[in-house]
């Protein structure tokens, strides 16, 4: 998985919006289907709130 940095993110963000975003900085965490289901559920904005819901639930 890659690891992101904030400069990033503030591209992607810029590029493809903070939804498409959050899906590719956690896209090596959890399938597509569980983060559209936490991205409809959570502000977007709150991607902590995300990471603390899909990292606990993770199965290695």
């Amino acid at each position: 998985m890659r690891v992101y940095s904030f400069n990033d993110f503030k591209y992607i963000c810029y590029v493809e919006g903070k939804e498409g975003a959050v899906k590719k900085l956690f896209s090596g965490l959890a399938s597509e289907k569980v983060l559209n289901k936490y991205v409809k559920e959570y502000e977007v904005s709150d991607i902590y709130s995300i990471y603390r819901t899909v990292i606990p639930n993770k199965k290695p």
